[in-house]
């Protein structure tokens, strides 16, 4: 699994585990929900580390949380 491909599952996985549309998500945080979306299904490669800021602020958790789960563990490619 690549990056951008992690982020985007580990988005979708917090938008279960907290009950939140990304339609909710985007009013939450600012960020348009069509970018959500992007950043949820892996079609955004370049999600910026103010948008994960903001994503993670939403959810009540810091970016150390975003980022510490387990389907961080099985990144094949970081980048191209």
């Amino acid at each position: 699994m690549r990056l951008h491909e992690a982020i985007g599952k580990r988005l979708y996985d917090l938008t279960i585990e907290y009950g939140m549309t990304y339609y909710q998500l985007s009013k939450i945080s600012g960020i348009p929900q069509t970018t959500i979306k992007d950043i949820a299904s892996g079609r955004s490669k370049s999600t910026g580390i103010k948008n994960i800021e903001k994503i993670s602020i939403s959810f009540g958790i810091n970016i150390r949380d975003f980022f510490n789960d387990e389907v961080f563990d099985c990144l094949t490619e970081i980048g191209r």
